[in-house]
């Protein structure tokens, strides 16, 4: 007993001290020196777009350094004036014909690489010398930082070096034949072949600045493309949705993927997939107009107001709302137009109705930029309806609470004391007009417009988005195999969704003027005229939110 009580100890002590070293990932590089790269298939029928995309790529190690090569290379080699052309930046010298073009920008990107300006973790203690009153040490120990900061040249770990741009090109795998099968509800089959875009699809990210005051500028958002298989122009015009736009959820799809010609054999769907119907927005809720319904009594009640307590499918959810709640606009593709919300308003809400079983979205908040036109993602979650609080019979009622404010997207393209400026024409530490500087949100909430956007899955795709904890070739999380049946990474099926528009209207911008703020063309219903206030020091009549909370 003493033994083991020793043993115990000795291993308690090894885990305890092994805790306080860092350890390099490269320390492992051996332990998977005979890997070999896997595929991973993200094969998704997007029903209510009316399109399919196939993304295949392949798995590779984070040490690989002949993809994470630490250079700036989006555009390849090339010559300064062709890298000029391109719009990117050369990083060669005097004697070179050819070198790196990418989108490295030495005025703000060469940081060094920690990632980050200046020496903010002191992790070299050289700091702890200076005293708090000591601004000019302070200042000089954050200029030392980690290595590479200021060189001049691109750094591992330093921003636009190893970006999206570069990466994924160099995983997509472009040597597969791609095909799904779609079998209608009379048995009768058809079949859509895919061809490889490089340009077929995008996701958003954002450009570093340096600086994450107030969040990022609309402009500091841009889009990523990335290469997938998308239909080739033979495929059927009713493969992936009802002639009238609707998501086919009758038929059944089957997805393969032969990439034996690229070495990795061929990938099937286990069984065939059927689509999701879409949500149906069915009301907004505002505090003064209907009590938020948070429990299952509440809703039954308000899904009997609405007119949707006994449904059992999607047309009966899109198709039966009573006239008293169809405050909301459709169009000829059953999307719903904008619907408004006070600002400052607390608990505003949108609801959305689905048929059990789809109770698992995703919700994604997207903001209009100034042209009211393009959009930039703005956040996103995922959410479950439980039947403790939000299905009654086959009905799943969910709500979505709204930002109910304007968003500081633009700066003033001036230069305002605090922002990050290169100190380049007199060195003087302040900031000389033509230097370069870092615009940030100038106070001033100028975007009022956004959209949001629910989605519903498939079964394969909701265990495949949900079940994120579960390794991507997990049997329960991908329904992808290989010619042995063995799971393969990734998943084949669908996401349907709906958009809803919401303006943000000031009823402050109004306060004094009833005349204003009583008209419709103007606050949209959601600003009320109060004949007498008490608001701080003011008392009188006031143009405030319809759920203003005295």
């Amino acid at each position: 007993m003493k033994l083991y009580k020793k043993l115990l100890i000795i291993v308690g002590l090894l885990s305890i001290y092994s805790c306080q070293k860092e350890l390099s990932i490269t320390e492992f590089s051996d332990d998977f020196s005979n890997y070999e790269p896997e595929l991973k298939i993200e094969a998704l029928i997007l029903p209510t777009e009316n399109r399919a995309i196939v993304r295949v790529d392949k798995s590779v190690l984070i040490t690989d350094t002949s993809l994470y090569d630490c250079i700036d290379n989006d555009y390849g080699r090339t010559t300064e004036q062709e890298c000029i052309d391109l719009e990117g930046f050369w990083h060669g010298d005097a004697d070179s014909t050819l070198a790196s073009c990418g989108d490295w920008n030495p005025l703000i990107h060469d940081v060094g690489i920690d990632g980050e300006i200046g020496d903010p973790t002191d992790d070299d203690g050289d700091c702890d010398s200076c005293s708090a009153t000591n601004t000019q040490c302070q200042e000089n120990c954050r200029d030392e930082d980690s290595i590479g900061e200021n060189n001049g040249v691109p750094d591992c770990n330093e921003p636009n070096v190893d970006n999206y741009n570069e990466l994924l090109p160099n995983i997509h795998e472009y040597g597969c034949i791609i095909s799904m099968t779609k079998i209608n509800s009379d048995l009768s089959e058809e079949i859509c072949e895919f061809i490889f875009d490089p340009l077929a699809g995008e996701f958003f990210d954002t450009q570093y600045t340096g600086s994450d005051k107030r969040g990022p500028l609309v402009d500091d958002f841009y889009s990523v493309n990335y290469g997938a298989y998308v239909p080739n122009e033979n495929c059927s015009a009713t493969m992936w949705a009802n002639e009238d736009g609707s998501a086919d959820t009758e038929s059944e799809y089957s997805f393969n993927a032969d990439c034996s010609a690229a070495g990795f054999g061929n990938i099937a769907s286990k069984e065939p997939i059927t689509v999701s119907d879409p949500v149906v927005f069915v009301d907004t809720i505002l505090n003064s107009s209907i009590d938020n319904p948070d429990t299952q009594t509440k809703i039954s009640e308000y899904l009997v107001k609405l007119g949707i307590d006994n449904c059992t499918d999607y047309n009966c959810l899109s198709n039966n709302l009573n006239e008293e709640y169809k405050l909301l606009l459709y169009n000829e593709m059953n999307k719903i137009d904008t619907v408004y919300f006070p600002r400052y308003s607390q608990n505003s809400t949108i609801l959305w109705a689905s048929i059990s079983p789809n109770v698992y979205f995703e919700v994604v908040q997207y903001m209009y930029d100034s042209t009211k036109v393009n959009s930039v993602y703005f956040h996103g979650h995922p959410t479950i309806g439980t039947n403790m609080l939000n299905i009654v019979n086959d009905v799943c009622l969910m709500g979505e609470s709204i930002f109910a404010d304007f968003y500081d997207g633009y700066g003033n393209d001036v230069y305002d004391k605090g922002e990050i400026f290169i100190d380049t024409t007199d060195v003087n530490g302040e900031y000389d007009e033509g230097e370069f500087f870092i615009d940030t949100p100038d106070g001033i909430g100028e975007i009022d417009t956004y959209y949001y956007k629910i989605s519903t899955f498939s079964e394969s795709y909701k265990n495949y988005y949900f079940y994120a904890q579960l390794l991507p070739n997990d049997p329960e999380r991908s329904n992808l195999r290989d010619e042995n049946m063995n799971p393969v990474m990734g998943a084949f099926g669908s996401i349907s969704t709906n958009k809803i528009n919401f303006k943000i209207i000031d009823c402050l911008e109004f306060l004094l003027d009833e005349e204003s703020c009583t008209n419709e063309q103007k606050t949209h219903g959601v600003c009320d005229w109060y004949p007498i206030v008490v608001i701080d020091d003011y008392t009188g009549p006031a143009c405030l939110p319809i759920n203003w909370d005295f």
